[in-house]
């Protein structure tokens, strides 16, 4: 039988992005050559590097790479400034167009706390003693992120700003029953955050995911308003597995809580999924990434942790090519070599500090020893 055979595209970005992208393009070579299928690599532009290139952040020829690759790895973009700064709201450019362009709706964000990690979380050991394991999924293709009209605008009275808050149900729908899926293959919990009390498109979330709990009787469903669940992410993380947020924007401030919890931010990797009204979410194209920006100050000096770019990697094996076992294989390795290596973020006494090609080779040997 012939080797199965992949395309990825690789979008270094900005700032720390090509050092961490090339740890996780050598975290994929090793599981491929593992599990023995074939993984080919095409380098493309994206972000401020892009626009010093073609002028665009998300130029014409990127966007062909990617729509004729598997998937797509990036490291991170902007934190740069000036008049040709990377613009992540560009509609023609940046991540609103490229989500638009590749068809990209339901964002996954996982946060696991290793157990090699427990004295990293900033969390008293009691709070995080039965395992912090969690997703957080929420919305790119709809809402505020995707919704028309929006702008500023200056006129001789001042300045007025605009954005839109609207959803379908169909666009609600389909998160969710990805949601509910996820919760299946997991601990059947659901968390719903919503603001519903006081925001008509909250209220349609919860009718939704109320209206479609029948269809999933195995999962536990709960429902929260955001600055409640806020509260309880932080006394209470354990309890959560799949967490949906109807607003995308306080999805991201709920990651950036999980950074700390799980021992840093450096730990959480990122995938938008072209999920189709079934919410299978298994074989979808995929756009992964770490959660982390580009840290520019540090780019160039071989200290960032490139974990979370790696672990965007497990994600981009799990969806879009299917590959479980080499998932699987690739998270492992992170849980070993974490027992002893680690970068500035997560440095701790008794264990050895790292640079992030260090890490990245440390994890390459994790995933093929673990293979004799």
């Amino acid at each position: 039988m012939a080797k199965k055979s992949y395309r990825i595209t690789l979008l270094p970005g900005d700032g720390v992005g090509p050092e961490i992208t090339e740890q996780g393009r050598k975290a994929l070579a090793a599981a491929a050559q593992r599990f023995g299928f074939d993984i080919g690599f095409q380098p493309g532009y994206f972000g401020n590097a892009a626009i010093e290139k073609y002028g665009s952040s998300f130029p014409a020829e990127t966007l062909a790479l990617c729509a004729a690759s598997d998937a797509i790895l990036t490291g991170a973009t902007g934190g740069v400034t000036g008049a040709t700064a990377y613009k992540p709201m560009d509609p023609k450019g940046g991540k609103r167009g490229l989500h638009k362009a590749l068809g990209l709706t339901v964002n996954f964000r996982p946060a696991r706390l290793l157990s090699s990690l427990h004295a990293c979380s900033a969390l008293k050991p009691s709070l995080i003693a039965s395992g912090v394991d969690m997703v957080i999924v929420r919305d790119i293709s709809a809402g505020l992120w995707m919704g028309t009209p929006r702008g500023l605008t200056t006129t001789a009275r001042g300045r007025s700003a605009v954005n839109t808050l609207k959803y379908k149900e169909s666009e609600v729908a389909r998160i969710m029953r990805a949601s509910f899926r996820l919760a299946e293959t997991r601990r059947k919990r659901l968390d719903v955050v919503a603001q519903d009390n006081s925001l008509e498109t909250s209220q349609l979330w919860r009718q939704v995911a109320m209206e479609m709990a029948k269809e999933y009787p195995s999962v536990e469903v709960e429902h929260h308003y955001p600055d409640a669940f806020g509260r309880l992410l932080l006394i209470k993380p354990c309890d959560f597995d799949v967490v949906v947020v109807d607003h995308m924007f306080l999805a991201g401030v709920f990651n950036d809580q999980c950074g700390p919890i799980v021992g840093s931010l450096g730990m959480i990797p990122s995938a938008d999924l072209r999920v189709s009204a079934s919410g299978k979410a298994s074989g979808c194209f995929g756009f992964y990434e770490p959660a982390h920006g580009s840290v520019p100050h540090r780019a160039g000096k071989n200290q960032v942790n490139p974990l979370a770019t790696v672990l965007a990697a497990a994600l981009l094996l799990r969806y879009s090519l299917r590959q479980e076992a080499a998932a699987t294989a690739v998270e492992r390795a992170v849980d070993a070599v974490t027992r002893q290596y680690r970068t500035y973020d997560i440095a701790e006494p008794g264990t050895t500090l790292v640079g992030t090609a260090e890490m990245g080779d440390a994890v390459v040997r994790a995933i093929l020893e673990t293979a004799t």
